[in-house]
C-alpha cells in the first residue's frame, strides 16, 4: 500500500481529492490509485445493466462534481430526496441493516474506510481525518515530508461523510450515529 515511497492516502473524498489537485498538486502520486466507491457502485450496475440509469443519494456537494467523471447520472443530496418524499407524502420505512457481513455502511463514517480493509502492512500506522482543518494541516505536513510509513483516510467533512454538510437539520449525535453503525 506504498502509492509514494512511504505514504498513503485513501481518495474516497472527492473533497478532498479536488484540494490535493489544487493545492498540493506535487502530492497527487499519493492518493490511493483506486476510484470512489459512488465511481465503483456506478460503473458496477452499467457493466451488468447496461441501459440502466445511475443516480447517486448522499450527504456530499462534491459529489454532484464527480458525477462527471464517475459516469453517475444524477446526484441528490439527502435534503433534496427528502423534499421530494415529503412533497409526496412518502415516508420511507427505517430498516437497520442487521447483516454482520455488511461493511458498507461504515464506510460513511470517520475511519470506515479504513475499518473495512482485510489486510494492513505491519510497517505502516493507519490514521484517520476528519475535517477540512485537520486535512489541511496533515496535507501541510505530508508536502513538507514529516509523515512517513503511514496511511491516512480524510475526510474533510468532521465525522465524516455521515456528518456531511446536506444532512437533514435534524442530524443524529456523532455517539448516537457510531452506535447504530457499529451494533452487533
Amino acid at each position: 500500500m506504498c502509492w509514494h515511497d512511504n505514504f498513503g492516502q485513501t481518495s474516497c473524498c472527492h473533497t478532498v481529492n479536488l484540494l490535493v489537485e489544487k493545492y498540493y498538486p506535487q502530492l497527487i502520486n499519493c492518493l490511493a490509485p483506486v476510484i470512489t466507491p459512488m465511481h465503483a457502485h456506478s460503473d458496477d450496475i452499467k457493466r451488468r445493466h447496461p441501459e440502466a440509469k445511475t443516480v447517486f443519494i448522499g450527504p456530499c456537494l462534491s459529489k454532484k462534481n464527480e458525477a462527471a467523471i464517475a459516469m453517475v447520472d444524477a446526484v441528490l443530496t439527502f435534503e433534496e430526496i427528502s423534499r421530494m418524499l415529503d412533497k409526496a407524502g412518502i415516508v420511507p420505512e427505517q430498516v437497520m441493516d442487521s447483516s454482520e457481513h455488511s461493511l458498507a455502511r461504515i464506510f460513511p463514517t470517520s475511519g470506515g474506510v479504513l475499518g473495512t480493509l482485510s489486510y494492513r502492512n505491519p510497517d505502516y500506522a493507519y490514521i484517520t481525518i476528519d475535517g477540512m482543518e485537520n486535512c489541511i494541516a496533515a496535507l501541510n505536513d505530508i508536502a513538507r515530508g514529516d509523515i512517513h510509513r503511514c496511511f491516512i483516510e480524510m475526510s474533510s467533512c468532521a465525522g465524516s461523510c455521515i456528518r456531511g454538510p446536506v444532512m437533514r437539520k435534524n442530524k443524529v449525535s456523532p455517539l448516537k450515529g457510531y452506535r447504530s453503525t457499529f451494533s452487533y
